[in-house]
């Protein structure tokens, strides 16, 4: 995503908003989630941030969201997940559910080597 684009964020309103709603599908199933019960699921905050990003355009259109998406939200999982592995490949794969194969080639594809 560009600079001129809109970031991804969203204040408490936005989150009461989101957090209440009726509409938002059940947690898949076969998903690993440890998220603490009294915290919603990332979903959660993941469907805040997009809404926020809509708002934040200003009815301007937009192209290849989901791969700005993919790329605004790879590199930071990716680095987090290594850190708290202290860089562990091995313990980083099996947490991301990917083979060390893949988790290396996205690791060069971000420049994390």
């Amino acid at each position: 995503m560009s600079n001129s684009s809109p970031a991804f964020g969203s204040g408490a309103a936005h989150a009461a908003k989101y957090y209440n709603q009726s509409s938002i599908a059940p947690e898949p199933q076969g998903v690993d989630s440890h998220a603490p019960q009294d915290r919603a699921p990332l979903r959660h905050h993941v469907q805040q941030a997009v809404e926020q990003y809509f708002v934040e355009l200003e009815g301007e259109s937009t192209t290849n969201l989901y791969q700005t998406i993919l790329q605004e939200v790879e590199k930071p999982l990716l680095q987090v997940v290594l850190k708290q592995t202290q860089g562990n490949q091995s313990k980083t794969a099996k947490i991301l559910g990917l083979n060390r194969g893949t988790l290396r080639k996205k690791m060069q594809q971000y420049d994390l080597m």
